[in-house]
C-alpha cells in the first residue's frame, strides 16, 4: 500500500500565516506611509516671484503658490504679509539698489526664501528726464552790496539728482540737494562775480548763471563781519525688518541702538511704547502652541531677543518660536559747520544820528540737536581792522581820532547793530 502524503501540521499553518501577515502587514505600512505623506504632509515650499521696475515704485508678484510669509523690500520698511499670486507695489524714497527678499514656509513651518538685488531710478525721475534749473536768485542781505558783501543765493530746479554751486572765486563748486536750494555767499572783493547753479541728472546738465555785482565800499563806512561756527549733533534714524528666532538675540545695526520695534500681528501691531519688554498673545502671529511668548530689549537696545516656551507638534517634537518684527534704530552723530559769514556795511555817524544795519545769521539744518553756536566779529575800515573777538553786546572802537560805540543785539535769526559816536559832533554855533 503506497505512503499517503503527510498533511502539514497546525505549526507549520502559523508560520505560513505568519510570514503572509507579515509580507502584507510591511507592504500596507510601506504604502500608507508613502500615501501620507502625498496626501497629509505638504510640499516643502519653494519661493520665486518677479518683478517690474518703473522710477521709484516697484511691483513684485508672488509666483510661489499657497502658504505663509512676507516681504522685506530692504529699505528698511515694514514687513510686509504674502498675498498668494498677488501683486503688491512697494515705493522707494531714494534711488540705489535694494536686496528684496521674499520668505514663505508651509503648515509643517519649513521656510525657503528668495532674494533679488532691484535697482531703483530716482524717485519721480527717470535718468532719461533732462533737468532744468528753473530760477536763480542773488539778493543782498544788506543795503549797498559794499565789499565784503553777502548775498543770499536761491534757486529752484526739476528733475535733478543734485545740484552744484559755483561761485565763481577761489571756493570749490559746494554740492546742494532739494528742488529749492539756497545758500548765504560773501564776496570779500568788489567786482561782477559769476555765479553757476548746475543741476545735474544721470548724464545730462542744465545751467543757468548770475552775475552778482559788488562795489567798493564808499569812504566813511566801515564794515561789519559776522563769523559762525555750529557744533551740533544729528539723529538718524533706520528701519528694518528682521525674522527673530527664541533664544537667538539679534543685534542692532554697527553704531545703532534699537529704540522702538513693531510687530505685525492679526490684530493691532504692537508697539514698545517706552517699553522694554513687549508681551505678545501667540495666537495672532500664529503660534497656537506657543506659551508665554516675549520680546525683550537687552543692553539698553544693543540687541533684541525673542523668548517664550514654542510647544510641541503632533510626533512631540519642539516647534520653532519665531516672529517678524520691524526695529527702528537711531545713533547719534557729530556735525558742524565752519567759517560761514555774513556781512553788511554801516556808514560812521556823523552827530547824534545812529547809524543801524542787521547781518542775518546762518541757519541751521532742521534736525540738528544740542547746537552750540560761536560768533564772532569783524569791524573794518577798509582792509584794516577796528576790532575783532567773540560776538559782544557792545563795543567801543576808534576811526582816526574818533572813538565810536557799537551795540550788538542778537535776535530772530539777525544781529542788530547801532553805531553812535562816543562824544557826538556838536552842531556849529550861528553867529
Amino acid at each position: 500500500m503506497a505512503d499517503k502524503e503527510a498533511a502539514p501540521q497546525p505549526g507549520w499553518w502559523k508560520t505560513i500565516f505568519g510570514t503572509v501577515g507579515g509580507l502584507l502587514s510591511g507592504a500596507v505600512a510601506m504604502y500608507a506611509t508613502a500615501a501620507f505623506n502625498q496626501v497629509v504632509k505638504p510640499a516643502k515650499p519653494v519661493a520665486n516671484f518677479k518683478y517690474d521696475s518703473s522710477g521709484s515704485t516697484v511691483h513684485f508678484q508672488n509666483l510661489s503658490g499657497t502658504g505663509d510669509g512676507w516681504w522685506d523690500f530692504g529699505d528698511g520698511s515694514a514687513l510686509e504679509p504674502l498675498a498668494n499670486r498677488g501683486i503688491v507695489a512697494h515705493t522707494y524714497l531714494r534711488p540705489g539698489d535694494y536686496t528684496v527678499k521674499l520668505s514663505v514656509q508651509n503648515i509643517l513651518g519649513e521656510e525657503a526664501d528668495r532674494s533679488v538685488s532691484v535697482h531703483v531710478d530716482p524717485s519721480g525721475t527717470s535718468t532719461d528726464t533732462p533737468p532744468k534749473v528753473a530760477t536763480l536768485d542773488a539778493e543782498p542781505v544788506s543795503p549797498g552790496a559794499y565789499a565784503p558783501a553777502t548775498f543770499k543765493l536761491v534757486g529752484k530746479v526739476q528733475n535733478a539728482q543734485l545740484c552744484l554751486l559755483d561761485c565763481g572765486d577761489e571756493r570749490p563748486p559746494e554740492i546742494l540737494t532739494g528742488n529749492a536750494p539756497e545758500r548765504l555767499v560773501t564776496f570779500k572783493e568788489p567786482g561782477g562775480h559769476v555765479v553757476k547753479l548746475m543741476a545735474i541728472n544721470g548724464s545730462q546738465v542744465d545751467t543757468k548763471t548770475e552775475i552778482v555785482n559788488v562795489e567798493e565800499s564808499p569812504s566813511g563806512t566801515i564794515s561789519a563781519v559776522l563769523t559762525i561756527s555750529d557744533a551740533a549733533a544729528r539723529i538718524i534714524s533706520q528701519q528694518r525688518g528682521i525674522e527673530l528666532h527664541a533664544d537667538h538675540p539679534q543685534n542692532a545695526s554697527d553704531g545703532f541702538l534699537i529704540t522702538d520695534l513693531s510687530v505685525p500681528t492679526s490684530e493691532e501691531p504692537l508697539t514698545l511704547k517706552g517699553q522694554t519688554e513687549l508681551d505678545i498673545n501667540p495666537l495672532s502671529i500664529g503660534q497656537k502652541n506657543a506659551t508665554n511668548v516675549k520680546i525683550v530689549v537687552l543692553e539698553g537696545g544693543k540687541s533684541v531677543e525673542l523668548t517664550g516656551d514654542p510647544g510641541k507638534d503632533w510626533r512631540g517634537r519642539p516647534l520653532p518660536l519665531k516672529v517678524t518684527l520691524v526695529v527702528t534704530e537711531q545713533k547719534r552723530v557729530a556735525v558742524k559747520q565752519d567759517g560761514l559769514t555774513s556781512t553788511t556795511t554801516l556808514a560812521l555817524p556823523a552827530g547824534p544820528q545812529a547809524s543801524t544795519a542787521d547781518v542775518a545769521l546762518p541757519s541751521v539744518p532742521s534736525d540738528w540737536i544740542d547746537i552750540k553756536r560761536v560768533a564772532t566779529l569783524k569791524l573794518l575800515d577798509g582792509d584794516k581792522t577796528l576790532w575783532e573777538g567773540a560776538l559782544p553786546s557792545s563795543v567801543s572802537f576808534s576811526v582816526g581820532k574818533r572813538t565810536c560805540l557799537m551795540a550788538v543785539t542778537a535776535a530772530n535769526g539777525r544781529v542788530h547793530l547801532d553805531l553812535r559816536d562816543a562824544v557826538p559832533i556838536s552842531a556849529p554855533m550861528a553867529n
